[in-house]
């Protein structure tokens, strides 16, 4: 079980400076990434400082991170709020049990991201067999798989700083 103090300290206080930069990451990102499709998508790592965000009660991580979620969906054409829902299904359905799957708080960012991946194909699958679209051809190409490789690194590089 993990001990309370593993999501306490992620109650950090964000300077201005850093709300001003990541704000504007959130809105120009997504834009460069519709463009430039080689650009990884960080949509692990939006998903998983989101739900640190509501377990911190942090509430601008939550809003840029929501955001940037929101802004990646419509700037790549994907269902609104799906990623939002994704997440959100992942942090209600799925984390309770990663925390009771794993002693070591080191592979939970990365399981998250992992499993934050996973519910969102799913979401879009789902998307598809109800209003019987095609739209989201769910290819896996190593476009899609560089985008996962760099969110595991991230999580990766945030749990070394972190201890």
């Amino acid at each position: 079980m993990i001990h309370r103090g593993y999501y306490q300290k992620a109650k950090y206080n964000i300077s201005y400076k850093w709300r001003i930069f990541l704000t504007i990451f959130a809105i120009v990102y997504p834009m460069l990434i519709s463009v430039h499709s080689f650009l990884p998508f960080f949509f692990g790592v939006a998903g998983y400082v989101l739900m640190t965000g509501i377990r911190a009660h942090n509430t601008p991580m939550i809003i840029i991170s929501g955001f940037y979620l929101l802004n990646l969906d419509i700037n790549l054409s994907m269902p609104l709020f799906g990623s939002i829902i994704a997440v959100l299904l992942f942090y209600l359905l799925i984390f309770p049990k990663i925390k009771g799957w794993t002693h070591n708080k080191s592979f939970i960012p990365v399981l998250s991201v992992i499993f934050i991946y996973l519910t969102y194909f799913i979401v879009l699958f789902i998307d598809d067999l109800i209003f019987f679209t095609l739209n989201h051809d769910i290819n896996f190409t190593w476009l899609l798989f560089f985008s996962f490789v760099i969110d595991i690194l991230l999580m990766v590089f945030y749990d070394y700083n972190e201890k």
